[in-house]
């Protein structure tokens, strides 16, 4: 099912658990849960440099996010498209998620003791498709 641009809003509002699935060398998929933020054009996550899902974008950008309302109504979205792997504003964008997930003073916090357990990057993920439904 396509998407509204309503639809979107509602779910990318909502700090709700995503799902990067991305593909290893081997062909094999390799699946995170993440927190992430929507900029309006990317979805945007965050983590460290050395991460395998940062290995398999930088030789596969090809990627699939999941985010999945469990609780309201159980509808999600289903996006594909290729990601890029960023080194700079990944500090910031690790507060944007953080702040969203935790809100204001817990969530700089905690990105605070990410940010300082070493060097982070940012995923961008530029959406081919959004499929939505349940």
């Amino acid at each position: 099912m396509s998407i509204t641009p309503e639809q979107l809003k509602e779910l990318t509002d909502e700090p709700l658990l995503a799902v990067l699935a991305t593909v290893n060398p081997s062909g094999t998929p390799q699946a995170t849960p993440l927190w992430y933020h929507y900029d309006g054009e990317c979805f945007v996550v965050t983590c460290f440099a050395h991460r395998v899902k940062v290995r398999n974008i930088r030789q596969n950008p090809n990627v699939v996010l999941v985010v999945v309302d469990s609780v309201n109504n159980g509808k999600g979205l289903i996006i594909r498209g290729e990601a890029e792997v960023v080194e700079e504003g990944a500090e910031e964008a690790t507060i944007v998620n953080g702040v969203r997930y935790l809100g204001d003073d817990p969530g700089k916090e905690a990105a605070a003791g990410l940010n300082a357990m070493g060097s982070r990057v940012s995923i961008r993920i530029r959406p081919e498709r959004i499929i939505y439904g349940d």
